[in-house]
């Protein structure tokens, strides 16, 4: 089993406010590797809860997309 590291569990507790995960998300797209903005991508789905629960939203989340815009 996989253990939790502390860097990793702030990072995911970061990633549950919306101000954080737009700076994220801004940051990992302008490196020109597209790896780094999908893994940030992963990242934020998982501190979100996953792709099941996100799911569960419809919409644009306004402060994430005028900061990637």
């Amino acid at each position: 089993m996989k253990k939790s590291n502390s860097c990793n569990d702030e990072l995911m507790e970061a990633l549950r406010n919306s101000e954080e995960v737009a700076e994220y998300l801004k940051a990992a797209s302008a490196d020109p590797n597209q790896e780094v903005f999908l893994l940030a991508s992963r990242d934020v789905i998982a501190a979100m809860g996953g792709t099941a629960k996100n799911a569960e939203f419809e919409g644009p989340q306004p402060s994430i997309d005028a900061a990637l815009h």
